[in-house]
């Protein structure tokens, strides 16, 4: 046992100069933001405002999309509180986004065929401003009031006919990339 705790006492000189020199190369490194946000990714779900989506089939066999954007917080924002929340969140990260919401539109087939924001739905819990692109969709929070949730509704028209849609089908009956931005909804870039 003495031999061993000797050999042991022996390597101490050489483990503190590899625990000293790693602790430098990682000090040094985070220095860059990019690295930090790597190392230390902030949670983005502090980012008061998450979608969803639902497909369904309307009554003329048109496919709808119907985008839910929730506050998941008591406060109410306005757009430009959004983007200073959006800026804090991301603060540190390396990383850039846009508290308005841009939904690409993948389908293959079909087109947008309107996208508005439910103003029945959405009475008295906020505005939102909806524009198709030539990409997709763009949604702008102009308000949101605390625990509120709104919606949009996408019409697209020219989708092969699919069905009764199940309520779980957010991959094959939604023509929009959407995915990424479920936890933390807005436009990354």
């Amino acid at each position: 046992m003495r031999d061993f705790l000797g050999k042991w006492r022996a390597q101490l000189p050489n483990v503190a100069a590899s625990l000293t020199t790693a602790l430098v190369l990682f000090l040094a490194s985070l220095t860059f933001a990019p690295v930090r946000g790597w190392l230390f990714p902030r949670d983005v779900r502090t980012y008061p405002i998450f979608c969803t989506a639902d497909p369904v089939v309307g009554a003329d066999g048109k496919r709808i999309v119907e985008f839910y954007v929730v506050n998941r917080t008591g406060s109410d924002y306005s757009g430009a509180e959004l983007q200073e929340n959006l800026d804090k969140a991301l603060e540190g990260t390396g990383l850039r986004g846009r508290a308005q919401i841009d939904i690409p539109f993948v389908g293959a087939e079909g087109r947008i065929e309107r996208a508005y924001a439910d103003a029945t739905f959405n009475d008295g819990k906020g505005d939102l401003g909806v524009v198709t692109t030539p990409a997709g969709v763009r949604i702008t929070i102009r308000q949101i009031d605390g625990d509120s949730i709104l919606r949009v509704i996408v019409v697209v028209a020219g989708m092969p006919d699919i069905g009764p849609i199940p309520r779980d089908a957010k991959i094959t009956g939604i023509p929009f990339r959407f995915q990424e931005i479920q936890e933390a909804c807005y436009t990354r870039g």
